[in-house]
């Protein structure tokens, strides 16, 4: 789910178990549609990574106040 895509779903349904699943399997949507979902799920990490790194460096903070 994002505000680009909306709640869609990319997903294959079938993989060969023989192939690791999902080798083999063509996708359901466009290269420019991959990319968008390549560009939210960078953006999500970035967020998740910058929150996480406001966090540790808060609690260190206030752990060790002299730091």
């Amino acid at each position: 789910m994002s505000t680009k895509l909306g709640a869609s779903a990319t997903a294959p349904k079938h993989g060969d178990p023989f192939l690791g699943r999902t080798m083999g399997v063509q996708a359901d949507y466009s290269h420019e549609v991959a990319q968008i979902i390549d560009d939210e799920v960078r953006k999500l990490i970035e967020a998740a990574h910058t929150e996480a790194w406001e966090i540790l460096t808060s609690t260190r903070r206030a752990r060790h106040p002299g730091r």
